[in-house]
């Protein structure tokens, strides 16, 4: 009997052994939902390639798919499958509509994809053979609209190389055969580009790998924090370093624990602006880009200051610093060992939190991801029970003429003789809004300079708190757009007209660039999510309602009155209050023509970035010269959004003189945009060019420019 008890608990331990350390046991799904983050570009034939980034996909697509409106990836259609990215191909079937990733059963959030009709003129590359080649291989690229002959169209391999003319062998329109060139020096994606009369169209992009050449197939982990080790998989690195490295985008790794020819290991630097990488072997041979999600730094928060110190129990202090964290999360603040329950705010570089009563002086000391701070002393005293004290006042920079809140206790019920000292100035009795027993709120006095706030209250005089006097910055610069009248639309193009004269009867003021991706960080909480990532660059894949938030936000941060009112997807303007918002249609041409009645406010190529000029792609803002108002990027980089919905017959309809129209009352499916982009012929970015996009709709060429009134 015991034999027979026994032998089973045996069998039934090989039996779990088995089948919880077996090759085929699935892979833990993820903790959190899929998310799309954003896509390479939001539109596509069948069979083109998009990346998709985001989180939580998990770690391959055994346990997912990507749906486009109902049509699932096949297995042929899902090239990779990372946490953070995918690339698929657009698959058959698949319709214009919502496309998301499922992994493990969930669904991610919902975008939007245009499925393109093929088009009859634009170049098109299916495929390569063979994909993976050595330098002086013939290869054969297959694909459409490659023209009949070469004549000046030309195949570019990665960091610009291209074949000379002995290395093409044949060019047809579905097929080109050539040598793969000896100069080019690195793997990664080809392309097309087809002259056509005076202009050049690019194919897609495909991949294409250098046998022998260093190439990522993969990192581990795919989301790593700045500063943390990470670890890069592929071949042909190289068996030891020697003068080869890892290349972040403007940034060299310093820190190797690990080099073969198989895997690196390495530091990856701080204060990174690129999400790709690439492997630069001793010959300097290179690698493929290969995206990664790189996340704020590991660090342990450091202290520069806190405001007030002294300070009192019970009164909310400012510790400014760094490595924070984005929130509290489970970040503490202790105060000679005594534990801050009571915060106000808490970001990267700021954290607002009440003195415990309990409190004594001693050392500060903040703790995030058990990582803690440097000491910082802190001296607290206890509060006299009737005297006056500020705990906070509601924001720490303001300007001339702005409110502000005051708070804390024993101000007194009314104001009476009591007063306001803003480093030394005292308020004007018109400065003051209202006043409490535990709230002031007063405008900030013309002449005020930074330092501390005190309310004085009988004699008595309350703790001083530091507020920080800007001056008017309002983020984004502007220039000043005079009233005046001009001949608004065209007079040859039908769908761009009629020409009418419009009078804008107010001066105001136009926003010097297209909103640059820096700006809309510091505004829309360091987010960016644009697919051509650089801080000059003009912010694009925004959405309408997202522009609409921005211009909100922005009023706040200044100060000024927000111009919107926002409930779900209604959205209605005041446009007597003095804070940001889009243009009107007309306000945007009347600028953009600065005075000229030509299709454009000069010499086209001098002022824009098209199709004819861009190289397929965005440029910094204001690279170009600026029209007679001082207006750059009118013309061409990135379309911009206007406030107006978008009828074609609405200015038909309208009075010829019409003063300061602001476009159709009742809605339509689409918004106006203007300027055209660089992907747009110069005809499409002239002044007069009218056109309108679904207010939802997301594109990597389409950005917006922002005014307020004077």
């Amino acid at each position: 009997m015991k034999k027979a008890v026994l032998a089973f608990f045996i069998i039934s331990y090989l039996i779990l052994l088995f089948t919880s350390c077996g090759g085929d046991n699935p892979a833990a799904p993820p903790k959190d939902d899929p998310v799309i983050d954003s896509l390479s570009k939001n539109h596509g034939e069948i069979g083109a390639i998009i990346d998709i980034f985001g989180n939580n996909f998990g770690s391959s697509a055994n346990n997912g798919y990507v749906e486009f409106t109902g049509a699932r990836t096949s297995t042929n259609d899902i090239l990779t499958w990372t946490n953070t990215k995918l690339s698929v191909k657009v698959p058959t079937n698949a319709k214009t509509g919502k496309l998301f990733v499922n992994t493990f059963g969930k669904n991610s959030n919902q975008l939007d994809f245009t499925v393109d009709s093929f088009a009859k003129s634009e170049p098109y590359i299916i495929s390569i053979n063979p994909a993976s080649f050595s330098l002086g291989d013939r290869i054969e690229i297959n694909g459409r609209n490659f023209g009949a002959n070469q004549m000046a169209s030309y195949v570019e391999f990665a960091r610009g190389a291209r074949p000379v003319t002995s290395d093409y062998k044949s060019w047809e329109d579905n097929k080109i055969i050539l040598n793969v060139p000896t100069s080019i020096d690195a793997s990664g994606k080809l392309f097309v580009s087809i002259r056509v009369e005076s202009n050049f169209k690019k194919s897609n992009e495909i991949d294409y790998r250098i046998i022998g050449f260093p190439y990522i197939n993969d990192v581990n982990p795919d989301s790593v924090p700045q500063g943390n080790i990470m670890t890069i998989n592929g071949s042909g690195f190289g068996a030891s370093k020697g003068s080869g490295y890892v290349y972040f985008g403007g940034f060299q790794g310093q820190e190797y624990p690990q080099w073969s020819d198989a895997m690196i290991k390495v530091k990856v630097p701080l204060n990174l602006s690129s999400d790709t990488i690439e492997v630069r072997r001793s010959d300097m041979k290179r690698s493929n880009k290969f995206y990664v999600k790189f996340l704020p730094p590991e660090l342990p928060p450091e202290i520069d200051n806190i405001n007030p110190n002294p300070a009192t129990a019970g009164q909310n202090i400012t510790i400014q610093g760094r490595y924070f964290g984005p929130s509290q999360s489970n970040s503490i603040v202790k105060i000679n060992n005594d534990t801050c329950k009571e915060f106000s705010s808490w970001t990267s570089t700021q954290i607002i939190v009440r003195v415990p009563v309990t409190a004594s002086s001693g050392p500060l000391i903040i703790k995030v991801n058990n990582l803690e701070s440097e000491p910082f002393n802190i001296t607290v005293q206890q509060p006299q029970t009737t005297d006056p004290r500020i705990d906070y006042i509601d924001v720490q920079s303001a300007v001339e003429g702005q409110s502000i809140g005051i708070n804390g206790v024993n101000f007194g019920d009314t104001r009476n003789s009591n007063f306001v000292e803003f480093n030394g100035l005292n308020a004007d009795p018109s400065d003051y809004i209202s006043w409490s027993d535990t709230r002031i709120v007063v405008r900030v006095p013309v002449g005020t300079t930074s330092g501390l706030v005190k309310v004085h209250v009988d004699s008595k005089t309350s703790n001083g708190v530091n507020l920080n006097i800007q001056g008017q910055n309002y983020i984004v610069p502007t220039v000043s757009i005079p009233a005046g009248t001009f001949k608004m639309g065209s007079s040859t193009i039908e769908e761009d007209g009629p020409q009418h004269d419009v009078t804008i009867s107010y001066s105001f003021y136009m926003s010097k660039y297209e909103i640059t991706q820096l700006e809309w960080k510091t505004v829309m909480d360091n987010s960016d999510p644009s697919f051509y990532k650089n801080d000059k660059n003009p912010v694009e894949q925004v959405d309408w309602y997202r522009v609409i938030e921005f211009c909100n936000r922005l009023s706040k941060i200044v100060g000024l009155d927000t111009c919107y009112t926002i409930n779900g997807t209604n959205v209605t303007c005041n446009w007597n209050a003095n804070g940001f918002r889009l243009p009107t249609e007309a306000e945007w041409e009347y600028a953009c023509r600065a005075g000229t009645t030509d299709n454009y406010a000069g010499n086209i190529d001098d002022l824009g970035w098209t199709s004819s000029n861009s190289g397929n792609t965005v440029h910094n803002a204001g690279t170009k010269q600026p029209n007679a108002f001082g207006l750059y990027d009118m013309h061409g980089n990135i379309l911009e959004w206007c406030w107006d919905w978008y009828d074609s017959e609405y200015y038909k309809t309208r009075p010829n003189p019409d003063i300061d129209p602001r476009g159709p009352s009742a809605e339509f499916p689409e918004r106006v945009v203007r300027g055209g982009s660089f992907s747009n012929s110069q005809i499409e970015c002239s002044s007069p060019k009218r056109d309108g996009r679904n207010p939802v709709d997301l594109a990597n060429n389409r950005g917006f420019r922002i005014v307020r009134k004077k």
